[in-house]
């Protein structure tokens, strides 16, 4: 999407937070994290809960920062 010049919303996050907690990567979650807070959608309820579940299943909630 980010290189179609297309900016994603607060549909798109969730639905990527789901996606990615399927594989369990860290890593990737902080950067779909970084993306969330850069677009502003940090204060999203469903983002936010995409967030919670995807640090959750990654297994090291120590790694999830204080603004989720």
């Amino acid at each position: 999407m980010r290189r179609l010049d297309v900016i994603p919303g607060k549909h798109t996050f969730p639905f990527l937070l789901k996606a990615y907690s399927n594989f369990q990567s860290l890593e990737t979650g902080i950067q779909v994290h970084t993306h969330v807070l850069k677009f502003g959608l940090e204060l999203d309820l469903h983002v936010v809960n995409g967030m919670v579940r995807a640090y959750s299943v990654s297994g090291d909630v120590r790694d999830c920062p204080q603004s989720v």
